[in-house]
């Protein structure tokens, strides 16, 4: 029985070891073929000069003609100078699997105000159709259910874990929290949070904004910028998902004409539609 307890402490002490400090060891370059629906949104003017060099931030392709990411990172842009990129392991260049994608419109959460964390998440819509393509392009599952604590996840992006972006993109593993610790952390509903463990040589910054994290094959979080202690910050996707198909479901409907009243005051295009507050009544948790 005393080795028998030995050896449950030791395996305990291997595993707490390798959720606190072994992440590192398992970070690596990825490809499209591994994550099909990783995705990027760009400004249209630097991309005409130099492919990759107009990276905004991360975005993630859920549907047909619709990419996800964060309000931040699309509040008070007009859709006409932004550009969506599927399709290509690679930031730079293009690829005979590349899509380069118009974007019709922008719609953030209506509760978004910037600045601030908390209803930080955003759709972008395309002007094409993104048909799926084996091995290279396809939509990811949104999560429906909650995540359990130390479920072993994985962040996705191209400006993980660097000083500046990779041409390359790289999966980092996390391990979920619970649902009260990240809000204790944060005090911030509608969040979902990870233990602070891959960012080795530097800080995040804005171009880590929007980098889906995937839990049991499923897209869980999207990353914000957020001051939490020992703690990477995601905008919960479960929390929003009432939101997102609301969303989606009133773009293709189309059943609001879009007038001038529409558009927030500083000229976003993020639209804060009365009909999605009472379609998604915008619940979190």
């Amino acid at each position: 029985m005393v080795c028998l307890a030995i050896l449950t402490i030791n395996i305990g002490l291997l595993y707490l070891f390798l959720l606190m400090n072994g992440v590192e060891a398992y970070r690596g370059k990825v490809t499209i073929e591994e994550y099909p629906y990783l995705g990027s949104l760009r400004y249209r003017k630097k991309e005409s000069e130099l492919a990759g060099s107009g990276y905004i931030c991360a975005a993630t392709l859920i549907h047909n003609r619709v990419l996800i990411t964060t309000a931040e990172c699309i509040k008070g842009k007009k859709a006409e100078d932004i550009l969506g990129a599927v399709g290509s392991t690679y930031l730079q260049g293009i690829t005979t699997t590349s899509l380069v994608l118009g974007i019709a419109a922008f719609r953030c959460h209506g509760l978004y105000k910037r600045g601030v964390s908390s209803y930080n998440i955003g759709l972008a819509f395309t002007d094409e159709d993104t048909l799926p393509i084996k091995g290279k392009l396809g939509y990811v599952p949104i999560a429906m259910t909650k995540i359990r604590p130390f479920t072993k996840c994985v962040g996705i992006g191209w400006a993980a874990d660097t000083d500046v972006l990779s041409t390359h993109p790289i999966a980092l593993p996390n391990y979920s929290v619970s649902p009260k610790t990240c809000y204790r952390r944060t005090r911030t509903i509608g969040m979902f949070c990870t233990f602070k463990r891959y960012y080795r040589h530097s800080e995040p910054d804005h171009s880590d904004s929007g980098i889906p994290i995937m839990c049991n094959g499923r897209l869980t979080g999207l990353f914000i910028l957020h001051r939490a202690s020992r703690l990477h910050v995601f905008t919960s996707v479960y929390a929003f998902r009432k939101w997102i198909n609301g969303a989606i479901y009133l773009h293709f409907k189309k059943d609001l004409p879009v007038t001038e009243s529409m558009a927030s005051m500083d000229g976003s295009i993020c639209f804060q539609w009365l009909l999605v507050l009472a379609i998604s009544i915008y619940l979190v948790g």
